[in-house]
């Protein structure tokens, strides 16, 4: 139900992103899609059954994407370069404390 919920609620979006030649708002840091999971997560849980509650959940998914566009949240955001940097890093960084680890033992045995 959550599949279908984002898919439903993106891909109008994306088929007129991409007849105008543009990327699509989904594979932004745009959150709408996250909105329309979350009311698919609520209508497969059975907390909205009637016409009267699905109705009332449409509302609430539309101002919290309006309030998604005034106030500007975005979902967040990590390239690929960061997180290959980081790992790199992390291992160097590894590698250096156990080099000093194994300085300072010997240092301690020599005392």
């Amino acid at each position: 139900v959550i599949v279908a919920a984002m898919l439903t609620g993106i891909g109008g979006g994306m088929i007129r992103d991409v007849l105008a030649g543009r990327k699509p708002l989904v594979l932004r840091d745009e959150i709408y899609a996250v909105w329309a999971m979350a009311a698919g997560a609520a209508i497969g849980l059975g907390w909205f059954t009637t016409t009267l509650d699905l109705l009332f959940l449409f509302v609430i998914v539309i101002v919290f994407r309006m309030l998604s566009v005034h106030y500007r949240w975005r979902l967040p955001r990590r390239s690929l370069k960061f997180v290959l940097a980081q790992s790199v890093y992390a291992e160097e960084l590894q590698e250096e404390r156990a080099a000093e680890a194994k300085d300072n033992k010997e240092k301690e045995g020599h005392l």
